[in-house]
């Protein structure tokens, strides 16, 4: 709880990043029925839905799976729930990072989208789920007036916010939580991977139901979720930051790559698209087969890069890495170029 900010009194530990937005749902779920006055456990009502975006990756659990919507490999053939996905409007970046597409009209598309998914299911979505940064789906990027746009979507129509900071939190951005950039505050935020142990932290708004999930023993559970080894290795993790001031060099070092692979970007032609917060590093080329080719180029290199989206490239820095790591990448970039 030492990297949780203020205003979200309430954690579940578990092992996995799936089963904690797994847990993130259940929560809403039960908050929403609640709310829609259901008390009995026992009647068969299948009814709730998750309003989610295009290109999202939330994992490949049972509730996850229906919003997953990246590669079909991950969830074709397996069965799934038909809830409302609706258009993800993400920045599209120019040379020199500034924001190159109408991101106005792509956020109004999205918003009508909204509009139009409330229209259909009224009172039935439990809630609104968002990666703050799309990683596996493209490494998109949202204005802070989109994630403002959700919270009043959220508040209004009586559903929760939640962020599936799974990939992006504990100091990936710089910060604690990427969505501390834009401070547009969730209701609910699921984390895992750099954290080792994983699960969920919520705010108070659960409490505007009595008898919530962290007040009902048994309502949402695991047997060996949050052990106690992943839990040390969290604790020890969090000294290590705080005593090196590696979220602070994550942005430094995050913000040299940036200005570096821009100027490559300009000076070569090869890629575009340049972005990122912190160590969350993302660019476009401009096919599929373009991509794939610097892919393996940058294997030769010794690169360790991941594919996002149709033809994007994307690095994920550690949280250590030096000024020298840094210019030592770039020259590996350009020779695998």
């Amino acid at each position: 709880t030492r990297a949780t900010p203020p205003g979200f009194p309430y954690h579940f530990w578990v092992a996995g990043g799936a089963l904690a937005v797994e847990n993130a749902l259940k929560t809403a779920f039960d908050w929403k029925a609640r709310k829609l006055g259901r008390t009995d456990f026992g009647a068969d009502v299948n009814d709730l839905v998750i309003l989610h975006l295009r290109d999202a990756f939330h994992g490949r659990s049972g509730y996850t799976l229906s919003l997953t919507n990246t590669v079909p490999d991950k969830i074709g053939l397996f069965p799934k729930f038909d809830w409302p996905r609706v258009h993800n409007p993400t920045i599209e970046f120019g040379p020199d990072g500034e924001v190159a597409n109408d991101i106005a009209a792509e956020e109004a598309r999205a918003c009508a989208e909204i509009e139009a998914a409330f229209a259909q299911h009224g009172d039935r979505i439990a809630a609104i789920i968002l990666e703050p940064l799309q990683g596996e789906g493209g490494d998109n990027h949202f204005r802070p007036e989109f994630f403002a746009a959700l919270r009043d979507y959220a508040d209004s129509r009586e559903a929760l916010l939640i962020y599936d900071e799974v990939q992006t939190g504990f100091w990936g951005s710089g910060k604690p939580w990427l969505w501390q950039h834009h401070g547009v505050a969730p209701d609910i935020v699921a984390f895992g991977k750099k954290t080792q142990v994983c699960g969920i932290y919520c705010s108070e708004r659960i409490d505007e139901v009595t008898d919530n999930v962290f007040q009902m023993s048994g309502r949402i559970n695991s047997t060996f979720g949050g052990n106690l080894m992943d839990m040390v290795r969290c604790h020890r993790f969090l000294d290590i930051i705080e005593a090196e001031g590696l979220g602070e060099n994550t942005a430094v070092r995050g913000a040299e790559l940036l200005v570096a692979l821009r100027a490559l970007a300009r000076e070569t032609g090869s890629f575009s698209n340049v972005r990122g917060v912190g160590s969350l590093i993302a660019f476009t080329l401009p096919s599929p087969g373009k991509r794939d080719a610097m892919m393996a180029s940058l294997a030769e290199q010794k690169v360790l890069a991941l594919k996002s989206g149709p033809a994007s490239v994307r690095f994920r820095l550690p949280l250590v890495i030096s000024a020298d790591e840094i210019a030592e990448l770039l020259s590996r970039v350009r020779a695998a170029l």
